[in-house]
């Protein structure tokens, strides 16, 4: 499961390059889609390890946040779903910090798109997440920035 995390890892790396050459590649092979497949299977899997778990979870929202540049990421994220994924990560890793950190990196990299900020708002569940996160978070000005963002 280590490696697996560390592939995962690469990816996001890779995903980060300053000119998007090599991300726009990786959309092309459909990273995204990968990426969304093991986002859901974190989210569903009991069998797994929870700190594996929250590092794949890192890695998966961390390379998904360095693609949100690439401009055919924006329909792509907006019709596979990835806000639910988001949601349901958010709520089910509620005690880990930084899994919820690193998701609203991701959701105010998403915001700045149009379709995903109609997706976001009409979803309250995400909004009142958002906003408990707020109050619960008090001592973490960063997540509290970023929720906020």
């Amino acid at each position: 499961a280590l490696a697996f995390v560390y592939c995962i890892g690469a990816l996001k790396v890779l995903s980060a390059n300053t000119d998007n050459s090599i991300g726009e590649i990786l959309v092309q092979y459909g990273v995204l889609q990968v990426l969304e497949r093991h986002l859901i299977t974190c989210n569903t899997s009991n069998e797994m390890n929870s700190e594996v778990k929250s590092n794949l979870l890192i890695q998966i929202l961390g390379a998904l946040r360095n693609l949100c540049d690439i401009p055919a990421t924006e329909k792509l994220l907006a019709e596979m779903g990835v806000c639910e994924q988001l949601q349901y990560t958010m709520t089910h890793h509620y005690n880990d910090p930084e899994v919820l950190l690193n998701s609203c990196r991701l959701l105010s990299r998403m915001s700045l798109f149009t379709d995903m900020c109609n997706a976001l708002s009409h979803n309250n569940d995400i909004l009142n997440l958002l906003l408990k996160i707020i109050d619960n978070y008090t001592n973490d000005p960063q997540l509290i920035i970023r929720c906020a963002f």
